[in-house]
């Protein structure tokens, strides 16, 4: 049996072969936003959760203007200044940043565990301040998981436990939060960013596994004449 440290080093190595043949999910993403018109190569871009920059920053970071970076653990800071010479990193609370800083972005990229953590789920807690932080004409790019196979479950029971799922339940007002389809999701953002000011231009949704990306195009919707 491979050790975990072997699992590891194999994942790696075939991610590193997908970014060289241009096929990972953040690829494929880039690829469609510049088909959809999107040009990001001056864009002011966030990564909410930097982590240690090892994963798909990689794919777009060379597409971009310019790069911010939020991680809450310090150990990470080397290799984030190591990777993305150019970028802004912060050792900070990503939650409570964006309840204090004044920048915006064109691009917000949240790679949020697909689980609970440090007292949060998933993105959950981002909202409504995540929208603070976009421009009035921006892309945001979430981790979202409408549901999960019987077989990561068993290896991953950290993920859908009690806890977990009463956050489901709450967040996307549903009795079935074990399977919330894609459709739903997309419905669900959709009244998110409508409650905030924002109209979704249009969206998709990226397969990375049993996480997707959903990829948001927002506007700032025209406020009423005299208000």
């Amino acid at each position: 049996m491979a050790s975990l440290g072997m699992l590891t080093t194999l994942r790696r190595t075939g991610r590193g072969l997908r970014r060289r043949l241009g096929l990972t999910p953040m690829q494929r993403v880039m690829r469609t936003l510049a088909a959809r018109g999107v040009d990001l190569s001056h864009a002011d871009v966030l990564e909410v959760f930097g982590g240690s920059g090892d994963f798909h920053t990689l794919d777009y970071a060379d597409r971009i203007g310019h790069l911010t970076i939020w991680e809450h653990r310090q150990q990470y800071e080397p290799a984030l200044r190591a990777r993305f010479a150019g970028a802004d990193v912060h050792i900070t609370d990503s939650f409570q940043a964006l309840r204090t800083t004044t920048q915006t972005f064109d691009l917000v990229v949240v790679d949020n565990p697909a689980c609970c953590f440090d007292a949060h789920c998933e993105h959950f807690d981002l909202f409504p301040d995540l929208f603070g932080v976009l421009r009035a004409s921006s892309v945001l790019i979430l981790n979202v998981v409408p549901s999960v196979p019987p077989r990561e479950l068993r290896r991953l029971p950290y993920i859908f436990d009690a806890e977990h799922l009463q956050r489901r339940r709450l967040f996307y007002a549903t009795d079935h939060p074990t399977d919330v389809p894609l459709p739903e999701l997309a419905d669900h953002y959709r009244r998110l960013s409508q409650a905030a000011g924002f109209d979704v231009a249009w969206s998709f949704f990226q397969r990375r596994g049993f996480v997707y990306y959903l990829v948001l195009k927002l506007a700032l919707a025209p406020r009423p004449a005299g208000s």
